[in-house]
């Protein structure tokens, strides 16, 4: 699942660079908003499966060591998150119109960074930052309330609710007058984990039912599938009411933080965890195919791809988007960028976690080869006593 969600990452911020180039209401300007809408799923689908791994793997450890848990997740992620947010400031150094380098500026631009995860897609390292933090109350939650199909209800009830309130309230309300701090929550609050609770609870209720649910899964593809397509069409029948009888901004209407895209992820990621399913059905004779290598590639360095790729998305921004973007030529263009991107950051990627130490900075616990052999000896060696 991880090499498609992070290859549906890479699309959608393509589609976002190739519609910058069209004409509003422009048939090529409606295909890359109904393309841009549909690729819009892989941040929940992210979410939740970080939140079937981690109930998957602690929800049965009777008692969770918290301590150990935050010490060890948070500094797994933070430390791309440190980093990483410190090289996007330099990079778009390299290239803005203005910028300042004067050390007291460029520590600002990093300390509000690291408090807001405003560099590119940060974002979502912020939230996973804090997903970390709550993990052991969510654990303690759904162990204590046994009806997790009510939960599960509930979650998206709420979470239907606040993103109504995201596109279509707020966006209306007048903050003047209102505390300081309440507009600060406001105006970033699609990086509160509060705005993704409904995929982390998702993603640990399936990982708590597991086998029961991948049989029903197993027994309704079809239904499956064909709520998929439902819910695609709604997707794009509500797109184009709000543009057209509506007026809504094209920025508004293919928003990912709206109610229509609740169903529509939820069902777009059973499918792809239903053909993740199918995939493990081959057992190790597909695994280890030339497509069964590729794909587990991609799935190992989806997270370095995550972080690598927005250098090269200016590198299409720039070269490609501005000056070459015919649309007789997208067919060829559009595929051709988007593996530019995707193979380009998963090797760079993969460079970097192979490097001892600087592994950290994409998540991968790369040490020296010297240091690992001691360890591995060290493990495997009886201790007396």
């Amino acid at each position: 699942m991880r090499a498609c969600i992070i290859l549906g990452v890479v699309c959608v911020h393509i589609c976002a660079w190739f519609d910058t180039q069209t004409v509003p209401y422009s048939t090529g300007n409606i295909l890359l908003d109904l393309a841009t809408m549909a690729f819009h799923f892989t941040r929940e689908s992210f979410m939740f499966i970080t939140g079937c791994v981690l109930f998957y793997t602690y929800y049965d450890h009777r008692p969770l060591n918290v301590w150990s848990f935050w010490k060890r997740r948070l500094t797994l992620i933070a430390i791309p998150y440190l980093v990483w947010s410190a090289i996007y400031i330099l990079y778009t150094g390299t290239y803005l119109a203005g910028f300042d380098w004067h050390l007291q500026a460029l520590l600002g631009r990093y300390a509000k960074a690291i408090a807001t995860g405003n560099q590119f897609f940060l974002y979502y390292i912020l939230v996973s930052l804090q997903l970390y933090v709550v993990f052991p109350a969510m654990v303690w939650l759904m162990r204590r309330v046994r009806r997790h199909g009510l939960l599960f209800t509930v979650a998206a009830v709420m979470e239907l609710v606040l993103l109504a309130l995201n596109a279509y309230v707020l966006p209306h309300t007048p903050l003047t007058g209102w505390p300081g701090w309440l507009q600060t929550l406001l105006l970033y609050r699609d990086r509160w984990v509060i705005t993704y609770e409904f995929w982390f609870f998702a993603g640990g209720i399936v990982a708590v039912h597991y086998s029961t649910l991948r049989q029903f899964l197993l027994r309704h593809t079809r239904w499956l599938y064909a709520a998929f397509a439902l819910s695609t069409v709604l997707m794009w029948l509500v797109y184009a009411i709000e543009r057209w009888p509506g007026g809504i901004q094209e920025a508004d209407a293919v928003q990912v933080l709206q109610p229509v895209m609740v169903p529509y992820a939820f069902m777009m990621t059973l499918v792809l965890w239903r053909l993740g399913v199918a995939w493990a059905g081959l057992g190790v004779r597909g695994r280890t195919t030339s497509w069964g290598r590729v794909i587990a590639f991609f799935g190992r360095v989806s997270f370095g791809i995550f972080l690598v790729h927005p250098l090269f998305l200016h590198l299409v921004e720039v070269y490609l988007v501005p000056h070459h973007v015919r649309e007789r030529w997208w067919l060829i263009e559009f595929p051709a960028a988007v593996l530019f991107v995707y193979v380009m950051s998963g090797l760079v990627a993969e460079g970097i976690g192979r490097v001892p130490w600087l592994g950290y900075i994409v998540g991968r616990k790369a040490i020296p080869r010297g240091r690992r052999m001691r360890l591995s000896e060290a493990t495997s060696t009886p201790q007396e006593g």
